[in-house]
């Protein structure tokens, strides 16, 4: 949401652009399932498997520099953005 407002006052004729809005940084899951333990205050048990598709053995990362740029978008860190999706539900 507060990429698409940056744009918004941007760009405020037809002018149309493609950003990549993304994270602060690339995170694997573990990453992620560790932020969401602390947030809840639970203690999970870690899980790994073994990626069943060898199609999807590979990682994708968005390049967000664009958007910082030109929107001066600010990604969040992890631990904020899961702490604001937790409080909202």
């Amino acid at each position: 949401a507060k990429s698409i407002l940056l744009s918004i006052k941007k760009f405020k004729k037809n002018k149309f652009q493609i950003f990549n809005i993304s994270g602060y940084k690339p995170l694997n899951m573990i990453t992620i399932v560790k932020a969401i333990s602390t947030e809840l205050k639970i203690k999970s048990k870690i899980r790994l498997l073994k990626k069943i598709n060898p199609l999807f053995n590979f990682d994708i990362y968005m390049d967000n520099s664009k958007a910082i740029k030109e929107l001066r978008y600010k990604p969040s860190k992890i631990n904020y953005t899961i702490k604001k999706m937790i409080k909202n539900l």
